[in-house]
């Protein structure tokens, strides 16, 4: 059975992720500053069927003054071709 992982993007899939983002927000490709994928305070990462970067996303490590680190989900993206062929529940 073919299943959907869920891993860090790879240096050549930099590409894919930007233009999944660019596509979701209707915008013109603007490469990623190579700063968001080594931040240590966001982890983007993608989802990957027979290994095709379908879906990305990021979490966010937000430091509060009580020192204590809460993680917050990015916006989470797909490809559109996806979007036209199923039906995304939205939570």
């Amino acid at each position: 059975m073919n299943q959907i992982k869920i891993r860090p993007p790879q240096e050549v899939e930099y590409t894919i992720v930007n233009t999944i983002i660019c596509e979701a927000f209707n915008i013109q490709s603007n490469p990623q500053h190579p700063e968001f994928f080594s931040n240590p305070n966001v982890h983007c990462i993608v989802a990957v069927f027979n290994d095709v970067v379908i879906g990305t996303s990021s979490l966010h490590i937000i430091q509060k003054s009580n020192r204590k680190d809460i993680v917050e989900v990015g916006d989470v993206f797909i490809e559109k071709i996806l979007k036209n062929n199923f039906h995304i529940n939205r939570c």
